[in-house]
């Protein structure tokens, strides 16, 4: 995959987090494709703490890596939420 275009900003991030769930390891292996294009961020949280979170381009998935512990996210609007043309606050 061509992944030149992609980008990850704090708005994208954002976004991700206010329309994500959390999904299993197991859902996430399911829905991941592995010719996927893929992003991570360090990500700090008002409460304390930090992590890497990875957001994969085209599936809507992605994963927080925090402490040595891996958590799955998903976000059914997010497909697409690393392309040059994803805006976070055009409709859905």
């Amino acid at each position: 995959a061509d992944c030149s275009d992609m980008q990850i900003d704090a708005a994208r991030v954002r976004y991700f987090w206010n329309h994500a769930i959390e999904g299993t390891e197991e859902e996430y292996r399911r829905g991941i494709d592995l010719a996927d294009c893929e992003a991570s961020a360090e990500v700090h949280f008002r409460q304390g703490g930090k992590g890497t979170l990875s957001l994969d381009a085209a599936t809507g998935w992605g994963a927080l890596e925090q402490r040595g512990t891996t958590r799955y996210f998903y976000c059914d609007v997010c497909e697409g939420i690393l392309g040059r043309n994803f805006r976070p606050d055009a409709p859905r």
